[in-house]
């Protein structure tokens, strides 16, 4: 289980997620273990499921277009959601419904954060990446937030040594460069954020793993491991 331990991901299938919501070619490709759900996944949101972990994703694409920038104007200053919201809701509400939302990570950038931040609630996580600070924005209790030092839009954010908020290092004031997915490669790709599976959640699903597996290929003795040894049998039994 390279990209997801529990319900948290690695900051690579984080960007990569990300990555994959922009472009104008409605079909996506699969990463990580995960493959998108075409009948939920265009070119403003995407859905990815990986049928070995049971998770999924739901990336809410940030501005690209005219259209997008209507909308940041609309909900900036008026709090007006507009289609692109009611669109993505239906979307969230649908990958929540066939996978069930406590096993649904829902993420976005930019413009693609205000609206995971509105249509997640539900789901197991929101993990935002360079949010806008907006008056009418929402800060969910289940939202980890990862910004740029010198991004532009969320600067004046203070994370308040929050464990959920994370800021990577500007060595730029590159406006453009700053707000960018790339910068994410400022963080350790393996890194997990996110809301991670308990001690005990982590010895059930080895204690599952166990029941399906030859003699030989059992894992012994975790009743007694620590967390992180826990994590590394569950990436192990899952690559």
């Amino acid at each position: 289980m390279k990209s997801i331990i529990g319900r948290a991901l690695s900051v690579k299938t984080l960007q990569t997620a990300l990555k994959s919501s922009y472009g104008k070619n409605k079909k996506k490709q699969g990463f990580d273990g995960y493959e998108p759900v075409q009948h939920l996944t265009d070119t403003e949101a995407q859905v990815y499921y990986n049928p070995k972990t049971k998770q999924a994703i739901v990336s809410h694409r940030g501005t690209q277009g005219l259209s997008d920038v209507l909308t940041d104007v609309a909900y900036t200053t008026t709090g007006y959601k507009g289609k692109r919201f009611k669109k993505a809701e239906r979307i969230q509400k649908e990958a929540e419904r066939l996978f069930g939302s406590k096993n649904v990570s829902t993420v976005g950038h930019s413009l693609g954060s205000l609206i995971s931040s509105e249509v997640g609630k539900d789901s197991k996580e929101i993990i935002n990446y360079n949010k806008p600070i907006v008056p009418f924005g929402k800060k969910r209790q289940n939202e980890y937030v990862v910004k740029t030092q010198n991004d532009p839009f969320s600067f004046f954010y203070k994370d308040k040594k929050n464990s959920q908020n994370k800021t990577i290092d500007s060595k730029t004031i590159n406006p453009f460069y700053e707000h960018s997915i790339d910068r994410l490669e400022g963080l350790n790709p393996e890194e997990m954020i996110g809301k991670g599976l308990k001690i005990k959640e982590l010895k059930q699903m080895i204690k599952d793993y166990n029941k399906i597996s030859k003699s030989n290929q059992k894992i012994k003795g975790y009743g007694k491991m620590k967390k992180k040894e826990l994590q590394e049998i569950i990436k192990r039994i899952h690559q």
